[in-house]
Protein backbone atom coordinates (compact mmCIF):
# COMPACT_ATOMS: atom_id res chain seq x y z
CA UNK A 1 0.00 0.00 0.00
CA UNK A 2 1.26 3.38 -0.81
CA UNK A 3 1.29 6.31 1.54
CA UNK A 4 -1.32 8.05 -0.50
CA UNK A 5 -3.69 5.11 -0.18
CA UNK A 6 -3.02 4.99 3.57
CA UNK A 7 -3.94 8.64 4.00
CA UNK A 8 -7.10 8.16 1.96
CA UNK A 9 -8.04 5.21 4.19
CA UNK A 10 -7.87 7.30 7.38
CA UNK A 11 -10.96 9.17 8.42
CA UNK A 12 -11.15 12.80 7.69
CA UNK A 13 -8.16 14.21 9.64
CA UNK A 14 -9.52 17.77 9.66
CA UNK A 15 -12.72 16.62 11.25
CA UNK A 16 -10.88 14.63 13.91
CA UNK A 17 -8.72 17.67 14.72
CA UNK A 18 -11.85 19.78 15.11
CA UNK A 19 -13.37 17.27 17.55
CA UNK A 20 -10.14 16.98 19.51
CA UNK A 21 -9.91 20.78 19.67
CA UNK A 22 -13.49 20.95 20.98
CA UNK A 23 -12.79 18.27 23.63
CA UNK A 24 -9.63 20.16 24.66
CA UNK A 25 -11.63 23.40 24.95
CA UNK A 26 -14.27 21.72 27.14
CA UNK A 27 -11.57 20.23 29.38
CA UNK A 28 -9.90 23.65 29.66
CA UNK A 29 -13.18 25.36 30.61
CA UNK A 30 -13.86 22.62 33.18
CA UNK A 31 -10.39 23.04 34.68
CA UNK A 32 -10.83 26.81 34.83
CA UNK A 33 -14.18 26.33 36.63
CA UNK A 34 -12.57 24.01 39.17
CA UNK A 35 -9.79 26.55 39.70
CA UNK A 36 -12.35 29.33 40.34
CA UNK A 37 -14.22 27.10 42.80
CA UNK A 38 -11.00 26.32 44.71
CA UNK A 39 -10.08 30.01 44.77
CA UNK A 40 -13.51 30.81 46.23
CA UNK A 41 -13.08 28.08 48.86
CA UNK A 42 -9.63 29.38 49.80
CA UNK A 43 -11.01 32.92 50.06
CA UNK A 44 -13.84 31.69 52.31
CA UNK A 45 -11.37 29.76 54.47
CA UNK A 46 -9.21 32.88 54.82
CA UNK A 47 -12.28 34.91 55.89
CA UNK A 48 -13.23 32.29 58.46
CA UNK A 49 -9.68 32.23 59.81
CA UNK A 50 -9.65 36.02 60.06
CA UNK A 51 -13.02 35.98 61.84
CA UNK A 52 -11.79 33.31 64.26
CA UNK A 53 -8.64 35.32 64.98
CA UNK A 54 -10.71 38.44 65.64
CA UNK A 55 -13.05 36.53 67.95
CA UNK A 56 -10.09 35.06 69.82
CA UNK A 57 -8.46 38.49 70.18
CA UNK A 58 -11.77 40.00 71.39
CA UNK A 59 -12.22 37.13 73.84
CA UNK A 60 -8.76 37.69 75.28
CA UNK A 61 -9.39 41.44 75.56
CA UNK A 62 -12.71 40.77 77.31
CA UNK A 63 -11.06 38.32 79.71
CA UNK A 64 -8.31 40.87 80.48
CA UNK A 65 -10.90 43.58 81.10
CA UNK A 66 -12.90 41.36 83.45
CA UNK A 67 -9.69 40.33 85.20
CA UNK A 68 -8.56 43.94 85.63
CA UNK A 69 -11.94 45.04 87.01
CA UNK A 70 -11.90 42.06 89.38
CA UNK A 71 -8.39 43.02 90.52
CA UNK A 72 -9.56 46.59 91.17
CA UNK A 73 -12.44 45.25 93.23
CA UNK A 74 -10.07 43.10 95.28
CA UNK A 75 -7.78 46.07 96.01
CA UNK A 76 -10.80 48.18 96.88
CA UNK A 77 -11.98 45.53 99.35
CA UNK A 78 -8.50 45.52 100.87
CA UNK A 79 -8.67 49.31 101.27
CA UNK A 80 -11.97 48.98 103.12
CA UNK A 81 -10.49 46.32 105.44
CA UNK A 82 -7.45 48.51 106.16
CA UNK A 83 -9.72 51.45 106.89
CA UNK A 84 -11.83 49.41 109.33
CA UNK A 85 -8.61 48.13 110.97
CA UNK A 86 -7.45 51.75 111.19
CA UNK A 87 -4.23 50.86 109.33
CA UNK A 88 -4.09 54.34 107.88
CA UNK A 89 -0.38 54.20 107.09
CA UNK A 90 -0.96 51.42 104.52
CA UNK A 91 -3.89 53.08 102.77
CA UNK A 92 -2.03 55.56 100.53
CA UNK A 93 -0.10 52.74 98.85
CA UNK A 94 -3.29 50.76 98.28
CA UNK A 95 -5.01 53.87 96.89
CA UNK A 96 -2.09 54.28 94.48
CA UNK A 97 -2.38 50.62 93.46
CA UNK A 98 -6.13 50.96 92.95
CA UNK A 99 -5.68 54.11 90.87
CA UNK A 100 -3.02 52.38 88.76
CA UNK A 101 -5.34 49.46 88.04
CA UNK A 102 -8.28 51.75 87.25
CA UNK A 103 -6.16 53.91 84.93
CA UNK A 104 -5.11 50.75 83.14
CA UNK A 105 -8.73 49.61 82.83
CA UNK A 106 -9.84 52.98 81.53
CA UNK A 107 -7.11 53.40 78.94
CA UNK A 108 -6.54 49.87 77.67
CA UNK A 109 -10.08 48.65 77.18
CA UNK A 110 -11.97 50.33 74.36
CA UNK A 111 -15.07 48.17 74.85
CA UNK A 112 -16.24 50.16 77.85
CA UNK A 113 -19.14 52.54 77.43
CA UNK A 114 -18.74 56.26 77.99
CA UNK A 115 -20.75 56.01 81.21
CA UNK A 116 -18.44 53.27 82.52
CA UNK A 117 -15.37 55.26 81.52
CA UNK A 118 -16.63 58.40 83.27
CA UNK A 119 -17.46 56.41 86.41
CA UNK A 120 -13.93 55.01 86.52
CA UNK A 121 -12.43 58.46 85.92
CA UNK A 122 -14.46 59.81 88.85
CA UNK A 123 -13.15 56.97 91.03
CA UNK A 124 -9.56 57.82 90.02
CA UNK A 125 -10.05 61.47 91.00
CA UNK A 126 -11.63 60.58 94.33
CA UNK A 127 -8.83 58.13 95.13
CA UNK A 128 -6.25 60.83 94.47
CA UNK A 129 -8.01 63.08 96.99
CA UNK A 130 -8.22 60.26 99.53
CA UNK A 131 -4.55 59.47 99.09
CA UNK A 132 -3.60 63.10 99.69
CA UNK A 133 -5.72 63.22 102.84
CA UNK A 134 -4.19 60.06 104.32
CA UNK A 135 -0.64 61.01 103.35
CA UNK A 136 -0.93 64.39 105.10
CA UNK A 137 -2.09 62.69 108.31
CA UNK A 138 0.61 60.04 108.02
CA UNK A 139 3.28 62.70 108.64
CA UNK A 140 1.76 64.20 111.76
CA UNK A 141 0.63 60.85 113.21
CA UNK A 142 -2.97 61.92 113.72
CA UNK A 143 -6.04 60.05 112.57
CA UNK A 144 -7.48 61.49 109.39
CA UNK A 145 -10.88 63.08 109.43
CA UNK A 146 -13.71 61.68 107.38
CA UNK A 147 -12.99 57.99 107.96
CA UNK A 148 -16.71 57.15 107.79
CA UNK A 149 -17.15 59.18 104.59
CA UNK A 150 -14.10 57.48 103.09
CA UNK A 151 -15.52 54.07 103.93
CA UNK A 152 -18.86 55.06 102.38
CA UNK A 153 -17.11 56.32 99.23
CA UNK A 154 -15.11 53.09 98.95
CA UNK A 155 -18.35 51.13 99.32
CA UNK A 156 -19.93 53.19 96.54
CA UNK A 157 -16.88 52.55 94.35
CA UNK A 158 -17.21 48.82 95.01
CA UNK A 159 -20.87 48.95 94.02
CA UNK A 160 -20.07 50.88 90.83
CA UNK A 161 -17.29 48.45 89.91
CA UNK A 162 -19.63 45.52 90.56
CA UNK A 163 -22.23 47.05 88.21
CA UNK A 164 -19.56 47.64 85.56
CA UNK A 165 -18.32 44.08 85.94
CA UNK A 166 -21.84 42.66 85.61
CA UNK A 167 -22.55 44.82 82.56
CA UNK A 168 -19.34 43.71 80.90
CA UNK A 169 -20.03 40.06 81.66
CA UNK A 170 -23.59 40.33 80.32
CA UNK A 171 -22.52 42.02 77.07
CA UNK A 172 -21.23 39.35 74.66
CA UNK A 173 -19.83 42.07 72.38
CA UNK A 174 -17.49 43.34 75.08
Amino acid sequence: MSVLELIEALPDVGRLADWLGLVGFVITIGGFGLTLRNVARAKDAARQAARAATEARDGIARFNLLSDVSQAMAVLDECKRLLRARSFVLLPDRFIELRRVLVGVKHTHSRMTDVQSVAIQDMIKLLALMEARFVSHEHDGSDPSGVIETHRALGQMADNLQVILLELMADPGS
